[in-house]
């Protein structure tokens, strides 16, 4: 009786000193997914590959922005130099390949009879009518940064997805390894009252010096355990920490248990949703890139025939403002064409588009296949994990009753206690396989919604 109370009284001080001392916060898998998402430099990386691609598309963009060039040349004075000039230019290039260009200046002049300007205005307008005609030509560099834009942000949602399944998998061997730490501690009790139990039966005769030897190996090796249960679960923390992209400072406590599951796709529903992962998407615009591509590297072995339509003004005048009038036009029309003789530069330009382009589609296709069957694979891998942890609930209830009947068979005098350390030995095993179980099929379910493309943070506890 004095030596029930002695344990009670350890434990009851052990956790009087646990409640004093600072608890730190529950950290959720979803906080944590949260703040990695927030700090991780790999999103980080990823991110600042979206904006640089964005900085390519708007750069693709403005070459069919209107540009307006003024330009002066002038000392305002009327001893100026005879060679002021005037300038104004614009240009612009529209989608079909049409483009407008003006230019309206002004040159002054002296002479004995005074100051005068030179004017010269100019508008033309042209329309490629073979090489050069078509948006898939004339609009490939802003087509291909926007679909470049449109990877670096596939990209970083496959960053983001596989980020979620690392932590998950750090988050939940941090909570299998402090649960580890909670069954060892409770294990050195157990073991403890043993011994004291055997050395107690020992002083009355009830048992042999073998006996208490055997129960003094169990709590060493049961402290043993204790002790590199901690160690790991504090590495798993760290490696947590890691991927959070948070510091050693940053001191949190893991849920007590692993939550629930998330829901998995059957096989058909996880193949039907491959074509929504970011890694195929990105395929499947490489592919497009290199038929346009070929469309292009067609288009510019094509004789370059441009109408061209003009308005043109030339004269002298007096003043400034009179330079840049909109009288006295006159309208001209004409057609150019040129077609080198040599094509073997753009038929080599050409073959070699399409072998790139047909190369990316077996790409593609390749990794459809590749991604199905990853998809079905994983699926696979959570059937078979959730089988071994119905395994694993089996030999827990089996040692349990095994760990009662050999404490019973030895609180009566029928055993030594190796059979009842055997059963608690065998106990702490399965207990350990069952909290690896339950974190592997966790881990499985969001492993093969990742593979299935319907993995979202949004959906974490």
């Amino acid at each position: 009786m004095c030596r029930f109370r002695g344990v009670v009284a350890a434990i009851v001080v052990a956790g009087c000193g646990t409640t004093a001392a600072a608890q730190p916060s529950v950290l959720t898998l979803g906080e944590a997914v949260r703040i990695a998402l927030a700090r991780s430099d790999r999103v980080a990386d990823a991110r600042q590959q979206v904006h640089e691609a964005d900085v390519a598309l708007r750069r693709a963009r403005a070459a069919f922005q209107p540009r307006l060039t003024p330009s002066i040349f002038s000392a305002f004075a009327q001893t100026a130099p005879s060679n002021q000039s005037y300038e104004v230019s614009f240009s612009e290039l529209f989608s079909t390949g049409t483009s407008i260009t003006g230019r309206a200046s002004a040159l002054g002049q002296r002479n004995q009879l005074g100051r005068f300007f030179l004017t010269d205005t100019t508008l033309d307008v042209s329309q490629p009518l073979l090489r050069g005609l078509g948006e898939q030509v004339v609009r490939r560099d802003v087509l291909d940064a926007e679909a470049i834009r449109l990877d670096a942000e596939d990209s970083e949602a496959a960053v983001r997805s596989g980020l979620v399944v690392d932590i998950a998998t750090s988050y939940y061997q941090a909570v299998v390894m402090r649960r580890q730490v909670e069954v060892a501690t409770a294990a050195v009790v157990r073991a403890r009252a043993l011994a004291d139990a055997a050395q107690a039966r020992l002083n009355v005769g009830r048992v042999s010096q073998l006996d208490v030897l055997r129960a003094r190996q169990l709590l060493v090796h049961a402290e043993g355990q204790a002790a590199d249960a901690e160690a790991t679960a504090e590495d798993a923390e760290d490696e947590l920490r890691a991927l959070m992209g948070v510091g050693d400072e940053y001191v949190f406590a893991v849920a007590a248990d692993i939550g629930p599951t998330l829901d998995v796709p059957s096989v058909e529903e996880a193949t039907a949703a491959v074509p929504s992962r970011p890694e195929l998407r990105v395929a499947q615009r490489a592919a497009d890139r290199a038929v346009r591509a070929v469309t292009t590297a067609r288009n510019r072995a094509l004789p370059n025939i441009t109408a061209h339509v003009a308005l043109t003004r030339q004269g002298t005048t007096d003043t400034v403002g009179r330079a840049f009038g909109l009288d006295a036009f006159r309208a001209a029309a004409f057609l150019g064409a040129s077609f080198p003789l040599d094509r073997s530069e753009t038929s080599l330009a050409i073959a070699s588009a399409e072998l790139t382009a047909t190369r990316l589609q077996r790409v593609l296709e390749r990794r459809h296949q590749s991604l199905v069957r990853e998809a079905r694979r994983a699926v696979r891998q959570y059937a078979s994990a959730a089988r071994q942890l119905q395994a694993a609930d089996t030999m827990v209830d089996i040692t349990e009753r095994e760990r009662q009947v050999a404490t019973l068979r030895y609180e009566r005098g029928l055993s030594d206690n190796l059979e009842m350390i055997s059963a608690e030995q065998l106990l702490l095993a399965a207990r350990a396989q069952h909290l690896a179980a339950r974190a592997e099929v966790a881990v499985a379910a969001l492993r093969a919604r990742l593979a299935s493309g319907l993995l979202s943070p949004d959906q974490l506890p």
